[in-house]
């Protein structure tokens, strides 16, 4: 068995030369083309490792150029953000629970941290360089 880099791109996606790279990986030299999906085509590269990242491939030349990847709309930023809030809060979910093994000064100071991420989409910076508040000392009572 011998091992060979693959790129795999769209067959048909109405681009002339460079076509965005879909996936690559590496496989046996001789299962290359059975990486390929439907309207997809499979290149073996070789020794040569193809970059990661955003990148096209440009078949006539067998060159792989970097792109650029798309900026993040307004709702792509709000939407990370609420979602990094969200794991933050999830996080110490547990230290307002009743039988919680914390202190009652841990648990008032988790209950104002939480309180502060739940008030974080009402700051200046909110979504794009939220200032999180700073997560509590957590003292245990066993």
């Amino acid at each position: 068995m011998t091992l060979t880099n693959f790129i795999i791109f769209r067959a048909d996606d109405g681009m002339p030369t460079a076509r965005p790279v879909i996936r690559w990986g590496q496989c046996d030299t001789t299962e290359v083309a059975a990486q390929a999906g439907v309207a997809e085509v499979a290149v073996d590269c070789g020794v040569v490792c193809p970059p990661h990242g955003n990148l096209t491939y440009d078949p006539a030349s067998a060159v792989f150029v970097a792109t650029e990847p798309a900026p993040a709309s307004p709702g792509q930023i709000a939407a990370s953000a609420r979602q990094d809030r969200n794991t933050r809060l999830s996080a110490c979910d547990w230290t307002q629970l009743a039988d919680a093994p914390v202190t009652e000064a841990t648990r008032a100071a988790f209950a104002a941290y939480r309180q502060a991420l739940r008030d974080i989409s009402d700051t200046p910076n909110w979504p794009e360089a939220p200032q999180w508040p700073a997560k509590p000392y957590q003292e245990t009572t066993s």
